[in-house]
């Protein structure tokens, strides 16, 4: 695997700007060489907000540009969500989440969104469903049917590995990686029990579901950086096809 080039087709403009139809820059059989445009070529690409051109008489003739229209829009102020991430699905439909807020789902939809049962403060696309992070404190992941935001399963971390709960105050999910069709790494974080709660102290947990939401494996992370308590929080996440090289990355 790797680059390659390859010749471009017949007729692509090169070399030169585009928007020129005479004397241009064309594509021949892999040569970039100078011809004359023939009437009807296509000069410039269309755009979201302007029409293909065309050389007319030897000029690039293109329509003039047009405001773009609002397609759909859903006012979050008014019922005063804090829906801050964007997540756009294979056919266009939109899901609005956010810290503490509750998903909602087909934003961009013909009739009224739809509300995810639970709150999440972000969501993912996983095996054409919405893999979703949910707020409660005992750590809990839902997979959820995109039009309909049912849930398909649910995790939670807490009921799964009652000795990580009883050794934590709160325990919620920081982070999800996919690492295959039926494999994905979940990483959670938890203030200690013996901590105030304004603590700087966290603890980490790495958990690996399969696709149907069942714990595969669950580890403390216990590296000597992650001890120290200046909350170095997790902004990344990465892992290879079996889990053994994935961990957090976090600022010093």
């Amino acid at each position: 695997m790797g680059c390659a080039t390859a010749p471009a087709p017949d007729g692509t403009l090169c070399g030169a700007a585009q928007g020129t139809c005479e004397d241009a820059d064309v594509c021949l059989d892999g040569a970039c060489v100078k011809r004359d445009l023939p009437e009807g070529f296509l000069c410039e690409a269309a755009s979201p907000c302007q029409a293909s051109g065309h050389c007319r008489g030897g000029v690039c003739a293109r329509p003039a540009a047009q405001p773009l229209k609002v397609d759909w829009e859903h006012d979050v102020r008014a019922g005063e969500e804090q829906l801050q991430d964007l997540l756009v699905g294979p056919e266009g439909d939109v899901t609005l989440s956010g810290f503490y807020g509750t998903p909602v789902l087909d934003a961009a939809g013909k009739g009224p969104p739809v509300r995810a049962s639970k709150p999440a403060r972000r969501c993912m696309l996983w095996n054409d469903r919405l893999l979703c992070m949910d707020m409660p404190m005992d750590g809990t992941v839902s997979l959820l049917e995109r039009d309909t935001g049912t849930p398909r399963w649910t995790f939670t971390l807490a009921d799964a590995r009652p000795d990580f709960r009883d050794r934590t105050q709160t325990l919620f999910l920081a982070r999800l990686a996919v690492m295959a069709p039926d494999r994905l790494a979940a990483l959670f974080e938890a203030y200690p029990t013996d901590q105030r709660r304004d603590t700087a102290c966290r603890m980490y947990f790495l958990v690996v579901l399969d696709a149907f939401g069942h714990m595969v494996s669950a580890r403390e992370l216990t590296d000597p950086q992650l001890a120290e308590c200046n909350h170095p929080h997790p902004y990344g996440l990465a892992s290879d096809a079996v889990g053994t090289s994935t961990s957090p990355s976090h600022p010093r």
